[in-house]
């Protein structure tokens, strides 16, 4: 199996970072120039701040189908984010750094992946999805979303 993490500690993270600070966007990653296709992608917590302005400018289609194309046939995405109200589309993102699961799976699906499941492991009821993800009242608790994509074969 072939997948990419990069954490604090990863001996590739100082190079990572430099390749990063040289590039236009911090969107340009240098794992979708690799030639080797990945088994896995997983992004956590995160998804939402496609749509943040310290990210741009940001292209989330160009990305997506990066991320499409990076990946084999059969190859799965994982994506885990912070739940937002239902029907809110991407107005929290930027204040709460939260995004509506109905319009994260729309763009993801654009790019191509196949929707296979949910899982509810990391949804929280209590969550009123009103507090921003770090206030001390919901941090570490909010509900969140796991959605599992695949790369058609």
């Amino acid at each position: 199996m072939r997948a990419f993490a990069l954490s604090r500690a990863s001996p590739d993270r100082p190079a990572v970072e430099d390749r990063l600070a040289q590039t236009k966007s911090r969107l340009e990653c240098w794992w979708m120039h690799r030639p080797e296709k990945l088994d896995l992608i997983w992004t956590a917590q995160n998804y939402h701040d496609l749509h943040d302005a310290f990210l741009g400018p940001a292209n989330v289609t160009a990305l997506n189908n990066a991320l499409f194309n990076s990946l084999k046939p059969g190859g799965v995405l994982l994506v885990i984010d912070h739940v937002a109200a239902p029907g809110s589309g991407l107005r929290d993102t930027e204040t709460l750094h939260r995004i509506d699961p109905v319009q994260m799976r729309r763009e993801i699906e654009a790019a191509g992946f196949v929707f296979e499941a949910q899982s509810d492991v990391l949804r929280n009821a209590g969550d009123d999805h009103q507090l921003l993800v770090f206030d001390p009242a919901i941090r570490g608790q909010t509900d969140q979303v796991v959605f599992r994509f695949r790369r058609p074969r």
